[in-house]
């Protein structure tokens, strides 16, 4: 009873990743990343202020802030509505705009950091890009049983390339509270009947999406130190290119760098001096017992994750099995309604656990996805 209860809990892990994968965390700040070293590398222009160390990390820590509904403990995003408004571009915009008025650098790298995100899952949904990509070879039928997991499956695999290839860190998401605050308000005029009142959103979002960025970093980081499997898959990822981490990576970048020098006008110089540390959200009153809560157990989990994925061969050898045990309970309750969720569970775990070559996880994935 003990251990089938221990099995659960590794399944209830892989089913957190699988469904908490969303444009991962990592890929964002690898395009910022790109995006920045050509913004240094290039002559002056409206993007320069951005050479800046600080302002610089203010861009990469909110580029991934418009994720923050994304629940680990939920295994999804939290609150659909918020979600939809942090992901609106004419908000975005505002907030461009807002702080070039404002003649607030610190502010208006903010607002591009959350913009390059918007405009980057805007770019990447579009069809026959590199994140529909069949890796595993399903026949015609199967492909469209599962097709809904066929992204989260290549943007864990993305996310693990840019932390291998790249060595992207894990980041801690920033928030400009006054002027996403200021802009949700305007959005969703004076009564906000859709959507809660957005400083404790916020900031109750905030405190578990820390957690859910350094556990989705934890497993990519996983999945990028697989020695069997990833080199093959990652070249199947990038179609054997060496010059970018996967297809389309390179124009991505291009096509989000002139969105955002096109929002800032030539002509605006933002005064960058003054160097400051990177900022720390403040204290609002919805931290309260349970945010704190969350954030301890997200503390407790993120060392239990380490030991695991991270430990010595007896750490990994009880990782395997229980794993493998753990599969093998998920996968045999079958039924057509739990089928993408057991395909992209085993994917992930195959590729955590390190036992098989990617051909044979190929073959096991297709066998899980194929079976009645």
């Amino acid at each position: 009873m003990r251990r089938t209860r221990f099995c659960l809990a590794v399944c209830g892990l892989l089913g957190w990743a699988s469904a908490a994968v969303a444009w991962g965390p990592s890929t964002h700040v690898a395009v910022g990343q790109v995006l920045l070293d050509r913004v240094g590398s290039k002559s002056p222009g409206p993007l320069s202020f951005l050479r800046s160390p600080s302002l610089r990390d203010i861009f990469l820590r909110s580029s991934i802030a418009p994720d923050m509904t994304l629940s680990i403990l939920a295994a999804k995003k939290s609150d659909k509505a918020y979600d939809k408004l942090l992901h609106s571009q004419s908000m975005a915009v505002r907030m461009v705009t807002d702080a070039l008025d404002n003649d607030d650098p610190r502010q208006l790298a903010f607002a591009l950091g959350w913009t390059a995100h918007i405009e980057a899952d805007r770019l990447m949904s579009g069809p026959g890009r590199v994140v529909y990509k069949d890796l595993i070879g399903f026949s015609g039928p199967t492909k469209r049983r599962v097709a809904a997991m066929l992204p989260e499956m290549n943007k864990l695999c993305m996310d693990a390339v840019v932390i291998r290839d790249m060595e992207i860190p894990m980041q801690k998401p920033f928030v400009d509270r006054p002027l996403l605050i200021r802009a949700i308000g305007r959005q969703t005029g004076k009564h906000t009947r859709t959507v809660s009142w957005p400083d404790e959103a916020i900031a109750g979002f905030l405190s578990s999406f820390d957690w859910s960025c350094s556990t989705l970093h934890g497993l990519a980081t996983a999945v990028a130190n697989n020695e069997k499997a990833f080199s093959d898959l990652a070249a199947e990822l990038s179609e054997e290119s060496d010059d970018e981490p996967f297809t389309g990576f390179d124009e991505l970048v291009d096509e989000v760098l002139a969105h955002l020098v096109s929002l800032v006008p030539r002509s605006h110089g933002v005064d960058s001096t003054g160097e400051t540390v990177s900022p720390t959200p403040s204290k609002s009153r919805s931290d309260t017992v349970a945010s704190r809560t969350a954030r301890k157990a997200g503390q407790i989990a993120s060392r239990g994750l380490s030991f695991l994925w991270d430990g010595n061969s007896v750490t990994a050898k009880m990782r395997q099995v229980a794993i493998e045990q753990s599969l093998r309970v998920l996968n045999s309750f079958g039924g057509e309604d739990s089928r993408a969720r057991r395909v992209l569970t085993t994917f992930v775990a195959d590729l955590i656990n390190d036992t098989r070559t990617w051909s044979q996880v190929k073959i096991h994935v297709r066998r899980i996805a194929e079976a009645q």
